[in-house]
């Protein structure tokens, strides 16, 4: 079995607690000068907590209006119906305990869009006034540094307070968040709030609600684990019946995997990977399937997947699989070729990426490619889209200032026609470019396949939620060269024969030993310019050392840095490329001041590292 019920034992992560003084109202006038110095200036207030200093960068970059004394972005709320029905008797018990204590009790999904405000009508009130319920998002890209929305992306129990929220509308209250999780995949599934007025805090008060709100959300997460094991003995049951058969047996729920010894010996990963797809679409249509299938080692099965109930409640489904007949599979399931066979990489982290790449050409799901620039999202998007046949369009993001306009309107005229639509650099796109990509989406008949890329992960990408639901279903990432080292020969080998058009060139055991060594910040990409360069000056048939650019020779005489070095340089790079190169903003997604931003880069230089 895949997974495991030691999730429901895992440690709860700590809580960020808010830091109230005997004298609040001076703490509050304190923090509210803070905020005022960053809002002008930029500046981060030693005083703050790291949490408030990681948290406003994230909210400027958002784009969030600190001005704003009103939410009216709305969201139709998504929470699990188990998830509800594991909260109601403790938000019922939590509803009692407030009561008289002027606080109140708040549910949200795990996209931070409110479902449900309990507790004193006063308080009730007030929150009324600052957003509607149900639907406000409070999700930091809508509503910057809040509890629930900060809970989220520190994916921790937090408490933000008075002058410590983003915007205005905020300043007046305390609130305590405390994340909502599967209690086996410990995926988030939504967020428990109490919030009170700041008048009302003090060291005990802020201790009394995180211990009130942190208990809330164990008695929650312990109600859904009685559930979970209740559907995982139902999915068990209907496996070891179906186990009598005496067939490769696979059990799954879309959580848990159970697999036989059989199956096992059947199915290499690739295999698993697409049965689970067949099995994933039974959950969705709660219909069963039947499939030819041919397996990685060129043997076909018969696969059939049908969906399991138990007490009227969908609680898995059971794939079994049949030797198939090799003649009739032949005319039903003709071989095709990998369609990735051209990109080469055997690393783990790469193949992982092109077995996330399969599963998307076989299930057909919308998937969003993210990496570093050069790392090959686009390539292996054209793959995907390759596979799925069909015209295909490429957008690109939209570069700002006055070309958005021209650019939405070119947008019809590019998807026309378009079965499949890559949308490249997703990530770029503005408020505006957004929305006039999501209309031009809906309003296409037959709807296309979309994939896209970005170079920031899916939740860090500034897409609007309609978008991002669209274009993200299934999430790659492309790993940079440096993390695929192994990965290097056989590229330039490949590299070099394309560029030199088969002619024969070829690149010595040296040359090779320095391009492997190389710390390649701009991926794949640099690797290709630095071959073309190499073979342009080259006098003979092989590249050596001394062919090479010089910049990639000396990385060679570099010192090596330690672990650490190594991640405080790649997080430097990563601030910097965020922050389109402006090092004082750098310095403040990175939470440290400009001085020493400025110490670590020129250290880093002088080592004989770029940085861009």
């Amino acid at each position: 079995m895949s997974g495991s019920s030691r999730g429901v034992l895992s440690p709860r992560g700590a809580l960020e607690l808010a830091r109230p003084s005997a004298s609040p109202e001076a703490d509050i006038r304190v923090l509210r000068a803070a905020r005022e110095c960053f809002l002008s200036g930029g500046h981060l207030a030693p005083a703050l907590r790291p949490l408030i200093q990681r948290s406003w960068p994230r909210s400027a970059r958002f784009g969030v209006s600190p001005a704003a004394r009103r939410l009216d972005a709305l969201a139709p709320p998504r929470l699990e119906t188990r998830v509800q029905r594991a909260a109601a008797p403790i938000l019922d018990e939590l509803g009692r305990l407030v009561q008289t204590t002027r606080a109140a009790v708040i549910l949200a999904d795990a996209d931070g869009v409110i479902v449900q405000v309990a507790g004193e009508p006063d308080v009730q009130r007030l929150l009324h006034a600052v957003y509607p319920v149900p639907g406000a998002m409070l999700s930091e890209d809508a509503a910057g540094t809040n509890a629930i929305g900060t809970a989220i992306e520190e994916g921790c129990g937090v408490q933000v307070w008075s002058g410590e929220h983003f915007i205005e509308a905020f300043q007046g209250f305390l609130c305590t968040a405390v994340p909502l999780r599967d209690p086996l995949s410990r995926k988030l599934l939504g967020v428990l709030d109490l919030t009170i007025r700041d008048r009302d805090v003090s060291p005990a008060v802020a201790r009394t609600l995180a211990r009130i709100v942190a208990d809330a959300s164990g008695k929650i997460e312990r109600a859904l684990a009685e559930q979970l094991a209740a559907r995982e003995q139902a999915l068990l049951y209907h496996y070891l019946r179906e186990l009598r058969r005496r067939a490769p047996v696979i059990a799954f729920d879309g959580r848990t995997t159970i697999a036989s010894n059989a199956a096992l010996s059947l199915l290499v990963q690739d295999d698993l990977t697409a049965v689970l797809a067949y099995a994933e679409e039974t959950l969705r249509t709660r219909r069963p399937v039947e499939r030819a299938v041919r397996l990685r080692s060129g043997r076909v099965a018969r696969l059939l997947a049908s969906p399991r109930f138990d007490g009227g409640e969908c609680v898995g489904t059971i794939v079994r699989l049949e030797a198939g007949a090799e003649e009739t599979a032949r005319a039903v399931l003709p071989p095709r070729p990998d369609p990735f066979r051209h990109l080469v990489g055997q690393s783990p982290a790469f193949r992982g990426a092109l077995d996330l790449a399969r599963a998307a050409v076989e299930r057909g799901l919308a998937a969003y490619l993210h990496g570093e620039p050069g790392c090959g999202k686009y390539a292996l998007a054209r793959a995907i889209a390759a596979a799925w046949g069909g015209r295909c369009a490429t957008v690109e993001g939209e570069e700002g200032g006055g070309r958005a306009t021209r650019w939405s309107a070119s947008l019809p005229r590019q998807l026309d026609g378009a079965e499949v639509v890559i949308v490249r650099h997703a990530d770029a796109l503005r408020g505006a470019a957004q929305r006039a990509l999501l209309g031009a989406l809906e309003g296409m008949q037959p709807v296309p396949r979309l994939l896209a890329t970005g170079q920031r992960a899916a939740a860090r990408s500034g897409l609007a939620p309609g978008l991002l639901q669209r274009l993200a279903t299934l999430e790659i990432k492309l790993p940079p060269l440096r993390e695929r080292r192994e990965d290097i020969p056989p590229l330039v080998q490949q590299l070099v024969h394309a560029l030199d058009a088969g002619q024969g060139a070829r690149v010595s055991p040296a040359a090779l030993q320095v391009l492997a060594q190389a710390d390649w910040p701009g991926n794949v990409r640099q690797l290709e310019r630095a071959l073309q360069a190499a073979l342009a000056v080259a006098t003979g048939p092989e590249i050596g050392p001394r062919d090479l650019p010089e910049q990639i020779v000396a990385a060679g005489r570099r010192p090596k840095l330690s672990r650490l070095e190594e991640v405080e340089l790649e997080e430097l790079r990563h601030a910097l490329r965020e922050a389109r190169g402006n090092r004082a903003r750098a310095a403040a997604l990175l939470g440290i001041g400009r001085s020493t931003l400025y110490r670590k880069l020129d250290g880093y230089r002088l080592k004989g590292f770029p940085l861009g």
